[in-house]
């Protein structure tokens, strides 16, 4: 249709110009010519520029659609995947690392020693397999199970939980870190058992002690007295080999003796022992084929060590004499103080364990996901020293032993045989079979210098400038973990108790209760034997303290302190009599001090902290005789604490799941005042039942003793100071007289309670008391 209408005005366009240029021929010639060019300059543009301009628009349309998005979107991409993870990657500080997305097969690992949750994990992972952003972190964390015990189900059949629970660090869900690599496909180590008593272990052993017996922290001070036990098993010499007991007098022409003392658990009968019938013929001979595995061991360990003395406690104390067993144990710390080395058999549970085993090497790497031609595996370098102990030594049989506890501690040099791991400390360094230079202890975020307790500024701040201009001397080394070592090291490094500030009494109780904390965690085949069986570490503090020691306690300026201790998870009261009852050693469980959390929080100044009552006397007796050493034994025990008290009430209430939470009331029925608005929170000391349980007759005692002020809620209170009060719940137990005599049940704490808030009710509640406590 448009080709015939073109083609029509073709065939009329002439005539029909000529008419319309004919008039113009006559006046303007040039008119004329311009109407006669009009058409065919209409059809040149039609039939040449608009094709033009239209294949003009089209390509820039196209360009536009087409091309200049990609023109934007590429670069934009590049600089994503590229410049910018490379602007990232470099000013990360190592933080990140690159990896680019790879394309796999899910199914490519055929063979794989991994649980589902670990595979998840691993196929996901943008260490392993990149991603699109082209950065991964370089430590990845992956969230494997929600609970510790879900891991230990599953580690037996995965090797990466077997990897994980090894670096386990305890307290919860803290794990350290796994390097996870990629490679080329190379067959699994085979398992190689090899002997702990070999010659490069023994070798190495003796090293670890010749270096320590050059460390000044490690010596014996020359102010100590010469200490040799009563008797001592004689080893004879590497030509004459021997074994008999001998007695401390027959060791008077021996210049300087020294001897290795074996710290090992009973576990039941250990079948050798020393006793007033076979001590005549012990002293000629003992037959080495009758000794179990542990002393059998130890003796091989001593004379490979070119010691002659060696001290087991079965065969140098009379087992069947208790005259005899009482003189000892009141000096097993010694024993262990001034050995020249301990023998741990840390991991036997009993006498028969042994402490020389076949373990395996440790495989240099363990795979996880492999195929014909590559794998995932992780490189099994030696785990940290810290965390070596806290898997080998800290959860082994022979650490859950009370008596143990002070044997590790007062010991300057101890060897850990464990289950796959020989080990080393002493009061310098941690040391292993794979860190065979040892490793320093980490430095203490307090310092006691000249017996007196340094600032964290002059601690963190001038130690640096002094180290720097060459005034003292410290280690950077330090990594491995102090723990009780290092707070019997501030305990023995103040001076006497009498010079003490309030901070520096403070610090010595916190100090004292981290080592209470982790004794009471120890178990004792006999429970009078609590307090003795720490004796040892009390007598090594006292020398440097000169402070009265009164069954467990220090009389050193803060025993209104040292009273407010509780124990974390009450059980079944100690039937037998182990100590008083305002003494943590009555009581059975993990015990720490109430208000530690909160004191910490302070400045230690007299501020923060006031102490509301006062001990007006303390004494214990052993036999109706008033004692006060550290060696001495108790029956009994009385205090006298004067302060503001009020009798109060308990009020149980149920918590989650089959829990109660105990609550003390300052009056007999429940009410809606202020009171009850902030109840006092009752930690008792022993699990005594419920309210229904107690007596009808039974009365009990809030004696307010110390007030904290918070500091880092107070600083948002700054009209009105936020405080915490402490105190000892007492309940009566009989009349003496006129007097009424008290035992302990547990500590209380409040709430936050505004001190310009009280009512008048609360305050003639509480009223200055005199009460004695046994």
């Amino acid at each position: 249709m448009t080709r015939m209408r073109l083609i029509t005005m073709l065939k009329w366009a002439p005539p029909l110009l000529l008419f319309a240029a004919s008039p113009w021929l006559f006046v303007s010639p040039s008119v004329s010519i311009a109407i006669l060019m009009t058409p065919i300059t209409l059809a040149l543009v039609y039939f040449c520029v608009m094709p033009i301009l239209s294949w003009v628009a089209r390509s820039v349309a196209f360009f536009l659609l087409r091309v200049l998005p990609w023109l934007v979107l590429v670069p934009t991409y590049l600089s994503m995947t590229l410049v910018l993870p490379a602007i990232i990657y470099l000013f990360s500080f190592g933080q990140f690392v690159i990896r680019l997305p790879r394309f796999r097969n899910a199914d490519v690992f055929d063979d794989s020693h991994l649980c589902e949750r670990c595979q998840s994990a691993m196929r996901a992972s943008a260490l392993l397999c990149g991603s699109w952003f082209g950065l991964s972190k370089v430590l990845e964390r992956n969230f494997l199970y929600g609970t510790l015990e879900e891991m230990q189900r599953s580690w037996r059949g995965c090797h990466l939980c077997v990897l994980a629970l090894s670096l386990h660090t305890g307290g919860g869900a803290k794990f350290g870190a796994l390097r996870v690599s990629e490679g080329r496909y190379q067959p699994p180590d085979p398992d190689v058992q090899v002997y702990m008593g070999s010659d490069q272990t023994l070798n190495m052993i003796s090293h670890w002690i010749q270096e320590c017996a050059l460390h000044s922290g490690c010596q014996k001070s020359d102010t100590c007295p010469a200490f040799l036990p009563s008797r001592l098993l004689f080893l004879g010499t590497p030509e004459s080999p021997e074994l008999r007991v001998v007695s401390r007098s027959s060791l008077a022409n021996v210049s300087s003796p020294r001897y290795i003392a074996l710290s090992h658990c009973w576990g039941g009968n250990v079948g050798c022992t020393l006793t007033e019938e076979n001590y005549s013929a012990l002293s000629q001979s003992l037959p080495g084929g009758s000794l179990p595995k542990n002393f059998a061991d130890a003796v091989q360990i001593t004379r490979r060590l070119n010691e002659s003395y060696l001290w087991i406690d079965s065969l140098c104390i009379m087992q069947d004499s208790p005259d005899d067993w009482e003189k000892e144990s009141l000096t097993m710390g010694q024993v262990f103080a001034y050995a020249y080395c301990v023998i741990a058999a840390t991991a036997s549970a009993n006498a028969h364990g042994g402490c020389l085993r076949d373990r395996p090497v440790p495989r240099k790497e363990r795979n996880l996901m492999s195929s014909k031609t590559r794998r995932y595996f992780v490189p099994t370098n030696a785990a940290p020293v810290t965390t070596l102990f806290d898997t080998r030594v800290e959860i082994a049989p022979l650490t859950r032993r009370a008596w143990a506890f002070q044997e590790r501690l007062l010991s300057r040099r101890l060897v850990h045989f464990c289950s796959d791991v020989v080990l080393f400390e002493c009061n310098t360094m941690q040391a292993s079979e794979f860190h065979q230079r040892g490793v320093k202890y980490e430095k203490e975020p307090y310092l006691v210098k000249d017996g007196k307790l340094v600032s964290w500024f002059a601690n963190s701040v001038v130690d640096p400038i002094l180290k720097y201009t060459g005034r003292v001397d410290h280690d950077d080394n330090d990594r491995a973990r102090r723990g009780i070592r290092g707070a019997l090291d501030v305990l023995q490094s103040f001076g006497p108790a009498s010079q003490h500030s309030l901070a520096e009494k403070i610090e010595f109780s916190k100090r004292w209760f981290d080592i209470v904390a982790a004794y009471s965690e120890g178990a004792l085949t006999v429970p009078t034997d609590k307090l003795i069986a720490l004796s040892g570490v009390a007598e090594l503090v006292q020398e440097r303290a000169q402070a009265p020691y009164i069954a467990g306690l220090w009389n050193a300026g803060a025993l209104a302190l040292q009273l407010l201790w509780m124990v974390k998870e009450p059980v079944e009261k100690q039937a037998l009599f182990c100590a008083p009852s305002w003494s943590w050693a009555s009581a059975n469980g993990r015990i720490g001090l109430a208000t530690k959390t909160d004191i910490e929080t302070t400045q230690l100044s007299d501020k923060d902290i006031a102490f509301e009552s006062e001990v007006e006397s303390v004494s214990v007796f052993y036999k109706h005789q008033s004692v006060s050493t550290t060696r001495s034994q108790i029956d009994a025990g009385s205090l006298t604490i004067k302060g503001p008290g009020a009798q109060v009430y308990l009020r149980e209430v149920q918590s989650r799941g089959d829990g109660r939470t105990v609550y003390l009331s300052l009056t007999k029925t429940p009410s809606n005042d202020q009171e009850e608005e902030a109840p006092l929170r009752l930690a008792r000391d022993w699990d005594y039942g419920s309210e229904s349980d107690q007596p009808a007759e039974s009365v009990f005692v809030a004696m307010h003793v110390m007030t904290v002020r918070i500091q880092h809620i107070a600083a948002h209170n700054s009209d009105d100071e936020t405080q915490r009060f402490y105190g000892l719940v007492l309940r009566q137990k009989s009349t003496d007289g006129s007097e009424a005599i008290f035992e302990r049940v547990g500590v209380f704490w409040t709430g936050h309670l505004p001190r310009s808030g009280e009512s008048s009710d609360r305050e003639s509640a509480w009223t200055q008391q005199r009460i004695v406590v046994e």
